[in-house]
């Protein structure tokens, strides 16, 4: 056992993922078909951003599956520190004391929402476009030009889910950075109230392929 190296194994008895579709799994709202024809609920992203997580933090995620037997996926992350760039930092953003939103413009960040040292939520934001944008990557240049961020997207534990973290989280991070501007967008339009709740304001519909998105911006009310 390579001691440098954490691994991490999930393993379902389930319906498995068929053969053919293994190398697109990982692709935005790419679902198994066999699952998809019993009219299993699902949206087809939580493979794509397990992996940009684990990608994020220098790791990989491997799949074996075979139809109707189960799937395994297994994670594997660097221990330490030492696999990270010097211009790669992450931080928890209730314990940062920079003011500077240099670190945003510069780099993608996995901002973090922490309670009693525990990880309860938290969220990406990037600086350029991220590949599950790469359909739109004209609409998003523009707006990254203009000096906006882009919120991939928000997480929270399911157990502290329902507590209005992800308000929390959006908070702390317009409070951290004042004068910062983000764009984002959604797939559901169920999303529409808590977003308009955050002073994000819907601005266009985007297509990738047949599935429409929603486009939002966020601008602080005072630049100072």
């Amino acid at each position: 056992m390579d001691e440098r190296v954490l691994t991490i194994n999930f393993i379902d008895n389930g319906f498995g993922i068929p053969e053919k579709q293994q190398e697109l799994i990982f692709n935005r709202f790419t679902r198994g078909t066999n699952v998809s024809n019993k009219g299993m609920p699902g949206t087809g992203i939580g493979l794509m951003l397990s992996k940009k997580i684990v990608e994020l933090h220098g790791g990989k995620i491997i799949l074996e599956s075979k139809e109707n037997i189960g799937s395994k996926f297994t994670i594997e992350l660097p221990s330490g520190t030492q696999h990270y760039k010097n211009d790669q930092i992450s931080y928890e953003i209730n314990n940062s004391s920079s003011n500077s939103v240099d670190e945003l413009l510069h780099q993608d960040q996995t901002i973090l929402l922490v309670e009693d040292n525990q990880v309860i939520g938290g969220g990406l934001v990037f600086s350029k476009s991220p590949p599950d944008m790469w359909y739109a990557i004209d609409e998003a240049n523009k707006w990254f030009d203009k000096g906006y961020l882009y919120i991939g997207f928000i997480f929270v534990l399911e157990e502290k889910r329902h507590q209005n973290l992800g308000s929390v989280w959006l908070n702390q991070l317009k409070a951290k950075f004042p004068n910062q501007k983000y764009w984002l967008t959604i797939e559901d339009l169920k999303l529409d109230s808590f977003y308009v709740k955050n002073d994000f304001k819907k601005v266009k519909s985007l297509f990738n392929e047949n599935q429409e998105e929603w486009l939002y911006v966020f601008e602080p009310k005072i630049l100072m």
